[in-house]
């Protein structure tokens, strides 16, 4: 899961004006930290999952979605907040 606090912060970060090569670092980092989590974590329920999915071929680097910066921020936002969320779900599950 510190994989997830990672790809939150940078998710944050991108919030920032920063130079095109962040947000191209930030699709690897994003597809493949999720692809990591899917495969490593077994607590992850099937729902997770397929928004894991949904949310890496979105970031994936190979394709780009051709969206607005305003767009960008949007789902960024939605991103980061979704992944607390599970950060905070599954930590609450490992201390049952």
């Amino acid at each position: 899961m510190s994989i997830l606090i990672l790809l939150i912060i940078l998710l944050l970060l991108a919030l920032l004006p920063l130079p095109y090569g962040y947000y191209i670092l930030l699709r690897f980092a994003v597809f493949f930290g999720l692809i990591y989590e899917i495969i490593k974590n077994k607590k992850l329920n099937q729902d997770t999952i397929y928004i894991f999915i949904v949310i890496a071929v979105l970031y994936n680097p190979i394709i780009r979605m051709p969206l607005g910066r305003v767009i960008w921020v949007i789902v960024n936002i939605l991103t980061a907040i979704y992944l607390i969320y599970c950060l905070l779900k599954y930590k609450n599950l490992k201390g049952d």
